[in-house]
C-alpha cells in the first residue's frame, strides 16, 4: 500500500530551529503525526508532504526535501508568517510538491482537516480517481474557535468550506471521539475510532524522581483548559514541599508569570523539546490535566497527553472527561470537584500516597498504553479499515 501522508509533521532536523525561532508550533500534532508515521511504515510506503502552521521572530520557515525513514522522499513547504497568505498559497504547493512525487498513491491520508490540505486532495483525488482519501480528525473546527468580531466570522466560513471539500472527496474517516460523527458529514461512509497512539520509542528509562512532591503540567496552556483552576487550586495547598510545574504556551502564561513571582513553588518551563518534557514526567509525582468535564468540546476530541501520561509510568490525575473510554479510568485518578477547591485536595489526597502504591499505578497505565495503544496496534487497525473502505 502506499500512502501519500498530508499532515504539518516538522522533520526531525528542523525541530530545534522551528521550536527556538517560530511563536506558533503544536507540539502535541507534531507527536502524534510521528507515532503514526512510525506505525504506517511497518505495514505501508509512506510519502510526506507536509505545511505546518509557524510564525517566526525573525525570517520565515524555508521548506525542504527530508526523508522521515531511509530512502522516503518527502516534502515541507515554505511557511509565510502571514497566516491569511499561508492558506493562500499552501494548497498549490502542497499539490505541486506531491505531483514532483511522482506516485500514484493507493491512499491520500490526510492529518487533521484544514482548507489548504482539503483543497490539494481535492485536486488530487481528481488526479487519481483510484486514490482512497481517508481523514483523521482530532478536533472540530467549532470547538477551535476562539476568535471573536471579523475573524469569527472568517474562521466559520473557513469550517463551511472545509466540511463542503469533506463531502465530497473523503471515503472515510478516523476519529478520536466517537460523539464526532454527530458534528462531521459522515453519512453512510464507513468511520473508526482511534482514541490516539503512543510512539513506544518514545519511552525513558533510568530517571529518579524529584525529592520534591512535583505536580506536573505539560501541553496548551489556554485558560480554556482550566490552566486558572489548577494555579487556584495549587496555591491553596500549604505545603513548601509541593512544586507546580508547568510546560508550554498559552493564554495562561501571563497568570502564571505573576503567581510564579509570588509563590516560589511555581516554576514555568515554557516551551520545551519532547525529550525534556519526557524527563520531567518522569521526575514528577503526578501529571494532571485539569480540562474540566462539563464543556461540550470535551465530548469531541480526546486530549492526547492521557495517553503520554500514562505510558511515562507517572500517575495521571484529570476531569472524566465524556469522550474518555471506561478501559482507561480503572487506570487513572479522577478529580470528583473540578473546583480549585477541589482539585487542591485531590492533588494533595494522590501525592500522600506511598510511592510503591504511586509506583504501582503508574506502571500499571502504563504497561495498559504500551501493550495496546502503540504505534503498530493502532496503525494496523487504521490499515486494515481502509483496506474495508
Amino acid at each position: 500500500m502506499n500512502i501519500l501522508f498530508l499532515g504539518s509533521v516538522c522533520p526531525r532536523e528542523r525541530e530545534s530551529e522551528v521550536m527556538s525561532n517560530s511563536l506558533i508550533f503544536d507540539v502535541p500534532a507534531n507527536t502524534l503525526q510521528w507515532a503514526l508515521l512510525s506505525g504506517f511504515d511497518k505495514f505501508a510506503d509512506v510519502n510526506i508532504v507536509s505545511s505546518m502552521r509557524l510564525k517566526y521572530k525573525v525570517g520565515s520557515f524555508v521548506g525542504t526535501n527530508f526523508s522521515h525513514k531511509e530512502g522516503a522522499n518527502d516534502f515541507c513547504i515554505s511557511t509565510p508568517n502571514n497566516l491569511y497568505l499561508k492558506k493562500m498559497v499552501d494548497g498549490k504547493r502542497i499539490i505541486n510538491a506531491a505531483l514532483s512525487m511522482k506516485i500514484e498513491p493507493d491512499v491520500i491520508f490526510i492529518y487533521s482537516y484544514n482548507l489548504p490540505r482539503l483543497k490539494a486532495a481535492y485536486t488530487l483525488k481528481r488526479k487519481f480517481p483510484n486514490s482512497k482519501v481517508v481523514l483523521l480528525v482530532t478536533d472540530l473546527a467549532e470547538f477551535m474557535n476562539s476568535y471573536k468580531g471579523v475573524k469569527s466570522l472568517l474562521r466559520k466560513l473557513e469550517a463551511k468550506l472545509c466540511y463542503q471539500y469533506i463531502r465530497e472527496i473523503v471515503d472515510g474517516y478516523v476519529l478520536l471521539a466517537e460523539a464526532m460523527k454527530e458534528k462531521l458529514p459522515v453519512g453512510n461512509k464507513p468511520f473508526m475510532v482511534m482514541e490516539g497512539i503512543f510512539n513506544n520509542n518514545d519511552t525513558l528509562k533510568g530517571i529518579e524522581k524529584d525529592s520534591n512532591k512535583v505536580v506536573l503540567y505539560t501541553g496548551n496552556l489556554g485558560r480554556r483548559y482550566g490552566i486558572e483552576d489548577l494555579l487556584k487550586g495549587f496555591v491553596k495547598i500549604d505545603n513548601p514541599n509541593y512544586r507546580l510545574w508547568l510546560c508550554g504556551a498559552g493564554d495562561s502564561e501571563d497568570l502564571i508569570q505573576i503567581l510564579s513571582k509570588e509563590d516560589s513553588r511555581i516554576k514555568y518551563w515554557g516551551i520545551i523539546k519532547r525529550e525534556h518534557v519526557l524527563e520531567l514526567q518522569k521526575k514528577a509525582t503526578v501529571l494532571v490535566n485539569p480540562r474540566h468535564s462539563n464543556e461540550e468540546y470535551t465530548k469531541y476530541s480526546f486530549p492526547s497527553k492521557t495517553m503520554e501520561y500514562m505510558a511515562s509510568g507517572t500517575p495521571t490525575l484529570m476531569c472524566s472527561l465524556a469522550s474518555l473510554p471506561e478501559s482507561y479510568k480503572k487506570h487513572l485518578y479522577i478529580f470528583e470537584d473540578e473546583t480549585p477547591e477541589g482539585m487542591a485536595k485531590k492533588i494533595v489526597d494522590v501525592c500522600e500516597k506511598t510511592q510503591e502504591e504511586l509506583a504501582a499505578f503508574g506502571n500499571a497505565a502504563a504497561e495498559f498504553i504500551l501493550k495496546e495503544k502503540n504505534q503498530y496496534a493502532q496503525c494496523k487497525n487504521i490499515i486494515e479499515f481502509i483496506r474495508n473502505i
